[in-house]
């Protein structure tokens, strides 16, 4: 139920579904009447893969990067720069599903950043993988972090947040019941 909840927040700030009551906004954009500007700030992994598995690395981002309405010069150029930043610029041309997990999860990450957005939503993003994984996913986002990306992750490990976070934030119900200021 609590990854349920998480996983609604995601989704609202990210403007795939509405929130039951409220608002929120992201970049100072409101999530209910500035939908398209909301979309255009953020970049999301979710939880589930969203790669198509029988295309190369390169050809999905190609088509998600045209779905943001990217110029395909600055697309290319930007795919290549995100490949060679998560360590998988020589695997440009395989397919996707001769990758392993931790290998989607950069990917999935290449694709919420192929537009440059300011904010990155993160849905359990080292879940269901083994501790070394855990820790490569989580250097590649502080990584991101450091370039100024905002983050917000969803995670049931601690030690993840407390990594790179400056923030943790305990929800119940969709409310936050307590938030603790990682020093």
């Amino acid at each position: 139920m609590a990854q349920k909840a998480l996983a609604k927040v995601i989704n609202i700030l990210s403007t795939v579904m509405p929130p039951d009551k409220g608002t929120a906004t992201v970049n100072n954009y409101d999530i209910r009447s500035h939908q398209t500007d909301v979309r255009r700030n953020i970049g999301l992994v979710p939880s589930e893969f969203v790669l198509k598995e029988d295309l190369t690395d390169f050809k999905n981002f190609e088509f998600f990067g045209k779905l943001r309405g990217m110029n395909p010069a600055c697309l290319n150029e930007r795919i290549d720069k995100l490949l060679r930043h998560v360590q998988l610029k020589d695997r440009a041309n395989f397919c996707v599903n001769t990758y392993y997990k931790e290998m989607k999860e950069r990917l999935s990450l290449v694709v919420a950043l192929v537009h440059e957005p300011s904010v990155l939503l993160l849905d359990e993003p080292t879940e269901g993988l083994n501790q070394k994984e855990r820790s490569n996913i989580v250097d590649v986002i502080k990584d991101f972090q450091a370039e100024g990306i905002s983050i917000l992750l969803t995670t049931q490990y601690l030690g993840v947040a407390e990594k790179f976070c400056d923030q943790v934030a305990m929800m119940n119900n969709g409310r936050i019941t307590e938030a603790i200021q990682i020093v």
